[in-house]
């Protein structure tokens, strides 16, 4: 079951919300309520990247530009933030930042919100995303009892909900991995590196060169890999 954060320090606006999602999304609890960033901050590393945070940007006791900054800083681990605003400026900013799963203007209807969090849950449950990595991946005839096929499909998974992650694979994605596993990005790497490798040994090279648009004489790196999975994922999860 998903966890919802909620910050908001209209209680009673709050309480219609919430019970509005509670009647129309399943599998979604409520997990923390926050009146201010300072709380949510602090507290952030407990959620996982498939729990939901809804963050009212409006609050007195919120300076949103400098949480969005904030927010933007610490880069991985993040949950599926939505932010809501009256104020368009704030709507447009936080709609350029990656991280930022949705952002939506006030006034807005009830059913505008459980709509964002119910297409999270249910079309992108961890179990389907895992199907549709493994399902991805097979093509290349990888061995899935090996270590290496568990984190090649692991960053694949964490870089299909933060493609920010891909802009450094050692320092941020591979980094991420091993958080899960208690490894070293190094030990990631090199788990990924030995999986990607034995494509060669286990997929034709015409499939290969193909599916990555790659020559003959061009080798396949983690990030080039990833990437490619994720953007031929992204299209058949949207």
């Amino acid at each position: 079951m998903n966890r919802l954060v909620v910050v908001e320090d209209d209680l009673n606006y709050f309480r219609h919300l919430f019970n509005h999602i509670s009647n129309n999304v399943k599998d979604v609890k409520l997990a923390d309520i926050f009146v201010n960033s300072d709380e949510l901050i602090e507290n952030l590393f407990k959620y996982s990247y498939e729990d939901i945070v809804l963050i009212d940007l409006d609050i007195k006791e919120i300076d949103s530009k400098d949480l969005l900054s904030c927010l933007k800083n610490i880069q991985t681990h993040l949950p599926y933030i939505i932010v809501i605003s009256k104020n368009i400026e704030l709507i447009n900013l936080a709609k350029s930042y990656r991280y930022i799963h949705q952002a939506i203007k006030k006034p807005l209807y009830f059913s505008s919100v459980s709509d964002v969090i119910s297409k999270i849950i249910q079309p992108q449950t961890v179990n389907h995303i895992s199907e549709l990595v493994h399902k991805e991946l097979k093509c290349f005839n990888l061995k899935t009892s090996t270590i290496g096929y568990t984190y090649l499909s692991d960053s694949i998974k964490l870089a299909l909900h933060n493609r920010d992650l891909l802009h450094d694979t050692k320092n941020l994605l591979f980094k991420e991995v091993g958080v899960i596993y208690n490894k070293s990005s190094k030990q990631i790497k090199w788990g990924v590196e030995k999986c990607i490798e034995s494509i060669y040994k286990t997929t034709n090279l015409q499939t290969i060169n193909t599916y990555f648009y790659l020559n003959d004489k061009e080798k396949i790196t983690p990030k080039v890999f990833i990437s490619h999975v994720v953007n031929s994922l992204s299209d058949k999860i949207s």
